[in-house]
C-alpha cells in the first residue's frame, strides 16, 4: 500500500455551500475538469489550480442534476427533470437536449442513489414498469454503477475519513488487488466522499470531491519523485555543454 499527498484542495463555489456529485475528465487536450454539484452548477475547473474556468449555463443546467458523462468531446448531463442536456466545454453552451421520450440509447448515465438499491433497466422498452429488469441491493448509497462486462455490473458506496483506492483485476474471476491500494489520509474528513477520478494525463494526479464541497488534488510519493527527476532531467538537457578548456592537438605545430 502507499499513501497519497494532498496537492491542492478548493472549494466549488465561493458564494453558497455545494456538495461536489461528480467529476468527469473533459476532452479538451488540456486535461480540464467538469463537475457537477448541488447547486446544480456544471463547471469546468482547471486541474493545476483547482480553480474556476467557466460554468455551463451560467447558473443551473437541470432541475435536480444528478449524472454527467463524456459524449464525445461535449459533456451530458442528466437531472430529476427527466432531460438530457449536452453542452460545450469550451463555450459553456449548451449542444443538444433530449427529452423524456427521446433520451438516446448510447448515452451512459452514472445514477446517485441514496436508497442503497441498483436498478437495472433495458432501456430498449420506454415503459418503466416494464423496463425494470432487477433490483439489486447495495446496503449504503450508491454514487457510482457501471458495467464491468456485458453480464456484470459493479456499485460502489460511499465512505468517510480515509480513503483506499483498491486495483479491480479480471485473472480467471474479479479480484482486488489490496496489495496495490493507495490510501488518501484523512480524504474529506467526516463528509462523505461521492466521486475520484484517477487522471494519467496530470501525471497520474488523483482528483476527488465530497460533500465537504472541497475538490482535491493528490498524488503518491513515488509518482512525486517521478516526476522530480523527469524535471531535473529536461533542465539538465537544456543547459549548454561545457567545452574543456585544455590545449587542442589540431592547433599544435608537430616536427618532422
Amino acid at each position: 500500500m502507499s499513501t497519497s499527498q494532498l496537492l491542492h484542495s478548493s472549494p466549488i463555489s465561493s458564494s453558497v455551500p455545494s456538495y461536489v456529485y461528480a467529476i468527469q475528465a473533459v476532452q479538451d487536450g488540456n486535461g480540464s475538469l467538469a463537475v457537477i454539484s448541488s447547486d446544480d452548477a456544471l463547471r469546468i475547473i482547471d486541474p493545476h489550480t483547482l480553480q474556476l474556468i467557466l460554468q455551463c449555463a451560467h447558473n443551473k443546467v437541470h432541475e435536480g442534476v444528478t449524472c454527467l458523462s463524456d459524449l464525445n468531446g461535449l459533456l451530458a448531463t442528466g437531472g430529476r427533470d427527466k432531460m438530457i442536456r449536452c453542452w460545450d466545454p469550451r463555450s459553456g453552451n449548451r449542444s443538444m437536449e433530449f427529452g423524456d421520450d427521446e433520451q438516446p440509447n448510447s448515452i451512459l448515465q452514472k445514477g446517485l442513489t441514496q436508497d442503497g438499491l441498483l436498478n437495472v433497466f433495458d432501456i430498449s422498452i420506454k415503459d418503466e414498469d416494464d423496463a425494470l429488469v432487477q433490483i439489486l441491493n447495495h446496503g449504503s448509497s450508491i454514487h457510482h454503477a457501471g458495467l464491468l462486462s456485458d453480464t456484470e455490473l459493479c456499485a460502489v458506496s460511499h465512505d468517510e475519513g480515509n480513503l483506499d483506492l483498491v486495483p479491480l483485476r479480471f485473472t480467471s474471476e474479479w479480484i482486488l488487488e489490496r496489495d496495490q491500494s493507495i490510501q488518501l489520509l484523512g480524504a474529506h474528513g467526516e463528509e462523505i466522499l461521492w466521486d475520484f477520478i484517477n487522471e494519467e494525463l496530470q501525471e497520474r494526479t488523483i482528483f476527488t470531491g465530497g460533500e465537504d464541497g472541497l475538490i482535491k488534488a493528490w498524488r503518491t510519493p513515488e509518482v512525486m519523485e517521478a516526476s522530480k527527476f523527469d524535471l531535473e532531467d529536461s533542465r539538465d538537457a537544456s543547459r549548454p555543454k561545457k567545452i574543456s578548456a585544455g590545449k587542442s592537438d589540431k592547433a599544435r605545430f608537430k616536427p618532422y
